[in-house]
């Protein structure tokens, strides 16, 4: 019986040394990651755009999908050039990441005809 007091009370000492390992599994990436408001696309607006700020060290995650019937056009600028740029055709998803200099980064979609319907958005990690 004494021993198995003694086990119970080693196994409550062990547990917050196994929380502190666990926590420090978890990558600072993941734990710093962000996402952008989604830039949405209809009929009646054929542009827009989002944005997030990249700080040192980080990439950003491009994620645009496209619901509608026709394709649209997107492209990320930061730091006053273009990092990326593509076309979604209709009923296609992307994502994909990218390097990008520290500082705003903003992803602009734009529709060439009023058969849109699609979303965008980025994310830092």
């Amino acid at each position: 019986m004494h021993n198995l007091r003694k086990l119970r009370s080693s196994k409550k000492l062990l547990l917050p040394f196994l929380a502190l390992a666990f926590a420090l599994l978890i990558p600072v990436s993941q734990v710093s990651a962000a996402y952008s408001p989604w830039a949405i696309v209809t009929p009646d607006k054929v542009y827009n755009t989002t944005s997030i700020y990249v700080q040192a060290g980080q990439k950003i995650n491009v994620t645009v999908h496209n619901n509608g019937n026709g394709y649209f056009d997107y492209w990320v600028t930061s730091g006053g050039k273009t990092v990326t740029e593509g076309t979604v055709d209709a009923g296609k998803k992307k994502s994909y990441s990218v390097g990008a200099p520290v500082g705003t980064a903003v992803l602009h979609i734009q529709c060439p005809t009023s058969w849109c319907d699609g979303q965008g958005r980025l994310q830092t990690y």
